[in-house]
């Protein structure tokens, strides 16, 4: 049966998400200290192979779509390879890729080859200035984030969730100057996007937006 493993309200499991490295290229204020991490040991990784094999258990409990996360997964070698393995998995439907885009476009031509089929794209903040503050990314690395949206776009993904882990990151940014810069990317790719207001505890601005017209998390 698909509908093997149910939550506590019975809602059907049939996603997984798989982190491949704990490293990270940023040094998000919500996740980590300037410092990054300690390096986790080689044999305290899991290797490809043991990652397909918990996806190849993981289908015959319903599971039916994997999302590779990190830290940052393309600071790992071989993710495109990863990628078609999973894709070659019986019963698995989709693979997806959680990113901080920083390393993302260089990869776009053998995660496209591979059979990924859409991108979580991580900017906390349209604004550099804002982005410095809680990322503590480089203008280069600002820079790149936001060119990698442009060019997984030009690569035909159409599934991109723009998103941000820091919870009111987005309600000054969309302002009109951050709603045009999200139209002119919109109109550039013609992109449907849905920009969702905030929840509980918010300013009640928005708080962001989803390319793909899935959910945004506030």
């Amino acid at each position: 049966s698909e509908d093997k493993m149910t939550d506590q309200y019975g809602r059907k499991i049939k996603y997984l998400r798989l982190s491949v490295t704990d490293l990270c290229s940023c040094r998000c204020v919500y996740c980590m200290g300037a410092e990054g991490v300690p390096k986790l040991p080689h044999e305290a990784v899991l290797s490809f192979e043991e990652i397909e094999e918990i996806v190849c258990a993981a289908v015959s409990l319903g599971v039916r779509k994997v999302r590779l996360t990190g830290g940052e997964p393309l600071l790992r070698a071989g993710v495109p390879q990863l990628t078609a393995r999973l894709k070659a998995v019986p019963g698995i439907r989709k693979v997806t890729l959680t990113t901080n885009g920083t390393l993302l476009s260089a990869q776009l031509p053998a995660l496209k080859e591979a059979g990924l089929d859409g991108i979580n794209l991580s900017l906390n903040s349209l604004s550099y200035t804002r982005n410095k503050r809680i990322s503590r990314l480089t203008p280069q690395q600002h820079a790149a984030v936001k060119q990698a949206f442009e060019d997984a776009s030009r690569f035909g993904y159409d599934y991109i969730e723009l998103w941000g882990g820091y919870p009111h990151a987005y309600v000054e940014d969309l302002s009109l100057t951050g709603v045009r810069e999200v139209e002119r990317l919109v109109q550039k790719y013609h992109i449907p996007v849905i920009m969702s207001r905030t929840t509980a505890g918010s300013s009640g601005g928005m708080s962001g937006f989803s390319p793909s017209g899935c959910g945004f998390w506030s």
